[in-house]
């Protein structure tokens, strides 16, 4: 990898109609062929245009989409389905606010939490979705889990499920993430 290295290409053109002085673009040696990642210059005048003074100017911008398409093609990015931990199904109307206190329950416990949101409304329909996304632990809480203020907490990786009393979900759940 080649670091540092710079070099003059007067051809280089930006914004012709607002760039006043030098511009530069930053490009990234390994993978040239994503462009600049990186540019900007001096615009003398371009901020009279939005106001009643001439100020002096310089700026620049991060091309954040090609940053992550370089990351991309180097390998540096985990790829995965989704970043949520933990999937609270959401399959019973009656218990619909009890499954938005257990996932705000998770998030205040740092645990990266989804309530599903889908067009599916069966218990088995949402733990396929629950599948599909490689999420590591679903929560099953309909309204006979809300009356006993208890949950289901399934572990997909050892398709096992463990009745949980509501204020033991983050322990239960860290536990499950961290075996």
């Amino acid at each position: 990898m080649v670091r540092g290295m710079w070099r003059i290409d007067l051809s280089v053109a930006r914004g012709l109609g607002y760039y006043t002085g030098p511009v530069f673009e930053t490009i990234l040696t390994d993978i040239p062929e994503i462009g600049s990642v990186f540019s900007g210059g001096r615009f003398d005048d371009l901020v009279a245009r939005f106001g009643e003074r001439s100020v002096p100017a310089t700026g620049a911008s991060v091309g954040v989409d090609r940053l992550f398409v370089a990351m991309d093609k180097l390998g540096l990015v985990k790829k995965e389905k989704t970043v949520a931990q933990v999937l609270v199904l959401n399959f019973d109307n009656q218990a619909e606010d009890y499954c938005q206190r257990i996932v705000a329950l998770a998030r205040n416990n740092k645990i990266r939490s989804e309530l599903y949101l889908g067009k599916e409304n069966s218990l088995k329909g949402q733990l396929s979705y629950a599948t599909k996304q490689e999420v590591p632990v679903v929560i099953i809480a309909g309204g006979t889990e809300k009356a006993k203020e208890v949950v289901q907490i399934k572990d997909m990786a050892k398709r096992r499920q463990i009745e949980t009393p509501f204020e033991q979900i983050p322990a239960t759940i860290k536990g499950i993430l961290t075996s």
